[in-house]
């Protein structure tokens, strides 16, 4: 059908310092043509996480093709109806030099807050919002296979939103990637480093009638000195994955810096030294929730309960669940 939908998202920060970074979205359906306008979006910034135009044309690509299905061919034709507003110097199309290295977290929240505008007119194609940090850690050390320098490089992923029918996924890189988790072995095989711990976070997905896919806890402790970039977003829990159609956020995304038992919190974005023994904690966010919890299926709620995913105390938006009749 046809209508008018808008959304917004923001990221934590610039990358540089800077203050969080407002995406907006304006989508408007006109019979077999759609208008996707970003011009409320900020203006390009110092960091490096503004995206070029060939990638923010990709997203909103991605985006309506998320909606539309698989049904229909990814053709010249299927771009033809797709008209795209981004003025030149904001985030989504900067003027050059700008900064672009690390586009591919806005390019996620681009998707997210795509996804959540579409929601608006057509909630039953689209998922609640997910996971869109992409953390990342890159170190440089000494090989334990024969010491030469080698440079690791990981990422995680967290949960997706949860969509009519179906539960989110747990800790998977979301929207426009296809990127996997690192093994611990591998990881301890070629690089100076233990993971100490991989697990599912109880409790991070929203709470929904299909509720948010988990997120992922992973411990990486330093087996020497290491120096090391880190970077991850949605740490602000008021940019948290949100719910769809009365679903509520999942939880926020975490990293901190351990050393001799101590935590503390390390930048977003930054550059550090992990020292021998140090260890860099990172909980990805978990999806948002689709639907109301009081309407998820009691038996599904009770294997949540039962699996670990959800805690007693994670279970209390549902208190006021529907029993008997079950919903498709």
């Amino acid at each position: 059908s046809d209508g008018t939908c808008e959304a917004e998202g923001f990221m934590d920060d610039d990358g540089a310092g800077g203050p969080p970074v407002r995406i907006h979205v304006r989508i408007r359906k006109r019979r077999d043509r759609i208008t996707v306008d970003l011009s409320g979006t900020d203006a390009q910034r110092d960091g490096g996480m503004n995206v070029p135009i060939v990638s923010t044309e990709a997203t909103v690509y991605y985006a309506v093709r998320c909606a539309i299905g698989i049904d229909v061919p990814v053709n010249d034709g299927f771009f033809r109806p797709i008209a795209l507003v981004a003025p030149e110097g904001s985030y989504l199309n900067p003027r050059f030099p700008a900064a672009v290295s690390v586009r591919h977290l806005t390019c996620q929240r681009l998707a997210d807050t795509l996804m959540r505008a579409i929601g608006q007119l057509v909630p039953d194609r689209v998922s609640a919002g997910g996971f869109v940090g992409f953390f990342s850690l890159m170190a440089a050390g000494s090989s334990p296979l024969g010491g030469r320098t080698v440079v690791l490089q990981d990422i995680l992923g967290g949960g997706t939103g949860g969509r009519r029918g179906l539960d989110g996924m747990d800790a998977v890189d979301t929207y426009v990637s296809n990127c996997g988790l690192l093994s611990a072995e591998v990881c301890e095989t070629l690089y100076p480093w233990r993971i100490e711990r991989t697990e599912l976070i109880s409790d991070s997905g929203g709470p929904g009638r299909f509720r948010g896919g988990l997120g992922l806890r992973r411990v990486y402790r330093a087996l020497e000195t290491q120096p090391s970039v880190l970077y991850i977003d949605q740490t602000n829990p008021t940019f948290a994955p949100q719910g769809l159609l009365g679903g509520h956020p999942g939880r926020s995304s975490r990293i901190f810096l351990r050393v001799d038992g101590r935590a503390r919190r390390v930048p977003t974005k930054t550059t550090l030294t992990v020292p021998a023994g140090g260890d860099v904690v990172v909980e990805t966010a978990g999806g948002g929730g689709w639907g109301p919890p009081s309407e998820r299926d009691p038996d599904a709620l009770a294997a949540d309960v039962r699996d670990g995913v959800v805690t007693a105390r994670g279970s209390r938006p549902y208190a006021g669940r529907r029993r008997g009749r079950k919903r498709a």
